[in-house]
């Protein structure tokens, strides 16, 4: 709404009802003999995998039991922006999430028979089981200045609570002998953690610019923020609270080479909040602090052939500092038998990301994107799990034997996780008028490539390279748009992500599936 020329308002409402049944999935275990290396457990199986993981089976099994995820979702903005004169602008923004979310997943390699934990019966989780209540403010006030200067200072604040309650079915739930007629049952599970964390943030921030010569510009940015966190175990009702305090800054500078090319430059820093281990048994570990990071880019933005062909390029380098990283609670009654958090090691990434748009006709615009990136953990970095032990009812040796893998659990040099080292793409859209119809006709095509990407932090198990096609076309006419679209047109069976649990008595691999071809038919009325 724009009440009169100074004051603009404005205000949304997005809802959503999620229904999502679990992603077709796999379970390698070492209780189960699917494991292929390292050293032999007291199963008599290796304890860990090597290789790339195995392609996806033509269909999976799904127990409705294990229901997936459902969840309700408000999101709210509202805000305005009032002009105090000419050169100075004050803005506010108002923010809320409130939502209830309920996952419930099965964690046995066999969904039929279940007898990885307890003989004769199915383990699944019911995490997270909660909700989030978030709201924020922010007031900002910016001037275009004197001559070329411009500037912004601004304040933010939040809070909220975040609700997480872990179950698990204890011992289970029984095998199927039939189809079950109902889903997993809440009530019957038992909580292994139930906790709730409050966040307040408060937040100065200010941006300072200065444009010379028509040609450079020159900007700098600075925020203090002060994060404090509390949580409280619902069943023990013992509370944590700790402040976390950062100064962030990011400054750049860009030249023009003329008015449709340009070169820039920028630092800047980020930070990740600590948090908390509940469970810890030593003082020292139950808060683990921040996690952060410097990244350097410099690049270049420009458009040729008359505004026909647009090229973008960037050269980055990343240090990330004092990692958040799961390990083995050394200390607990029963040692290394819970995960904690703790900040274990650094790493360093560096890579070169292209983009590219074509008109290359009145009619076919053509668009490709490529992304090279190395990753790797700097030498001191300990995946503490690979060397943790079973304890006595389950005495495992550590995964690692040091001939395949060192047994201290150093991943120095190791390349992180889940961090493809090339990505490609490439589209094409004919888009064409229809007169008779006051309207238009498009159809596009877009294909893109992931190399082969590490599953875990020693570099052993892999997630297969993979190749999607997808494409769309539609129809526009007045206020209608009609578009029939397809993702991953070929069918192409492939493992999207993938996670190892390194438990003392003994590790599993979760080898979670994409989505196999899904097609629709979608329609939009605009007023």
């Amino acid at each position: 709404m724009t009440p009169n020329e100074r004051l603009q308002i404005d205000a949304a409402w997005h809802y959503f009802d999620l229904s999502d049944e679990n992603r077709g999935s796999s379970q390698i275990r070492e209780s189960r003999g699917a494991t292929n290396c390292g050293s032999i457990g007291s199963s008599g199986n290796p304890r860990l995998y090597c290789g790339e993981l195995p392609a996806p089976p033509d269909s999976v099994g799904f127990d409705p039991r294990a229901y997936g995820r459902q969840g309700e979702i408000d999101i709210i903005k509202a805000g305005f922006t009032y002009d105090l004169s000419e050169s100075l602008t004050l803005r506010y923004q108002y923010g809320s999430i409130e939502g209830d979310v309920d996952i419930a997943s099965i964690s046995e390699s066999n969904h039929i028979t279940c007898s990885d934990v307890v003989p004769g019966f199915c383990t699944y989780q019911n995490t997270p089981l909660g909700g989030i209540d978030y709201g924020s403010h922010e007031l900002r006030l910016s001037s275009e200045g004197a001559g070329s200067l411009t500037w912004t200072l601004g304040a933010y604040s939040s809070d909220g609570q975040d609700d997480t309650d872990f179950r698990v079915p204890i011992p289970g739930v029984p095998v199927l002998t039939a189809a079950p007629t109902a889903p997993l049952d809440q009530a019957a599970a038992r909580s292994i953690s139930n906790v709730s964390t409050d966040t307040d943030v408060l937040a100065g921030f200010g941006e300072i610019a200065y444009v010379a010569n028509d040609r450079w510009r020159l900007s700098l940015e600075a925020r203090y923020s002060s994060e404090e966190k509390t949580q409280v175990n619902n069943a023990t009702q013992a509370k944590f609270n700790n402040t976390f305090k950062n100064f962030t800054i990011r400054t750049s500078a860009e030249y023009s080479l003329d008015d449709d090319r340009l070169l820039y430059a920028s630092v800047a820093n980020g930070v990740k909040a600590g948090g908390f281990n509940p469970t810890a048994v030593l003082e020292s570990d139950r808060v683990f602090d921040q996690e952060r990071n410097w990244t350097f880019e410099v690049g270049g933005k420009g458009t040729f052939a008359d505004g026909r062909l647009l090229v973008n390029a960037a050269l980055f380098y990343v240090k990330w500092r004092d990692i958040q990283l799961n390990a083995p609670d050394s200390g607990a009654v029963v040692p290394n038998a819970v995960n904690i958090t703790l900040n274990l090691g650094d790493a360093t990434m560096y890579g070169l990301e292209l983009d590219l748009a074509a008109q290359l006709s009145d009619n076919f615009q053509f668009d490709a994107s490529a992304y090279f990136v190395d990753a790797t953990y700097d030498n001191g970095t300990i995946d503490a799990r690979f060397s943790r032990q079973g304890p006595f009812f389950a005495p495992n040796p550590t995964s690692c034997d040091d001939v395949l893998c060192p047994s201290n659990g150093e991943i120095g040099g190791n390349d992180v996780e889940r961090q493809a080292p090339v990505q490609l793409s490439a589209g094409g859209e004919w888009r064409a008028d229809l007169p008779s119809l006051n309207g238009s006709f498009y159809a596009r095509a877009d294909l893109s490539y992931q190399a082969k990407q590490e599953a875990e932090s020693m570099n052993l198990s892999q997630i297969s390279a993979r190749t999607l096609l997808n494409a769309s076309t539609g129809i526009n006419f007045g206020n209608i748009d009609l578009w029939l679209w397809a993702r991953n047109l070929t069918d192409k069976k492939y493992s999207s992500n993938a996670f190892v649990v390194l438990l003392p008595w003994g590790n599993g691999y979760s080898n979670i599936f994409g989505e196999r071809r899904t097609f629709g038919l979608s329609a939009r009325y605009s007023f």
